[in-house]
């Protein structure tokens, strides 16, 4: 069976739509996405989500930190499963759009503040690393040394 289609006619959020169908001109009134109203399909859209979903859930910085490493048990390491870079230290995203060091990140979390001029080691020397017990704060000229 075949059909054509002929016209588009606007009304209000429908289409009339005329198709030939086998020699005979059929109408049919359809709600179609390209010709509706985009704000009405938007707002359709979100309250259908709420009525399903509920409210989003949004995670705090320690939940999603969380769910992005995994404790290695022979040697105590947290590996970070998040984006690593080419140097081997993991990136993690905080504080609305801002990234920085997963480590540094680790620290500030469970140790507190990195005083000026100090840098975060790794005791363990595994760079993907992110477990604060591993992580002490040194001078340059130490981090350089060991």
């Amino acid at each position: 069976m075949s059909r054509i289609r002929i016209n588009d006619e606007l009304e209000g959020n429908y289409a009339r739509r005329y198709y030939l169908r086998n020699r005979e001109l059929v109408l049919r009134r359809t709600r179609d996405r390209q010709i509706a109203n985009p704000e009405l399909c938007r707002e359709y859209t979100r309250r259908h989500r709420l009525k399903k979903f509920g409210p989003p859930k949004i995670k705090t910085p320690i939940e999603r930190f969380e769910e992005k490493y995994i404790p290695e048990p022979n040697s105590g390491c947290w590996i970070w499963l998040g984006t690593v870079q080419k140097n081997g230290y993991g990136r993690f995203g905080f504080n609305s759009g801002r990234s920085g060091f997963a480590h540094r990140w680790s620290y500030l979390y469970f140790k507190g503040e990195i005083s000026e001029g100090l840098e975060i080691d790794h005791i363990c020397k595994i760079r993907p690393c992110v477990n604060p017990y591993h992580l002490r704060a040194i001078t340059h000229a130490e981090n350089m040394q060991c």
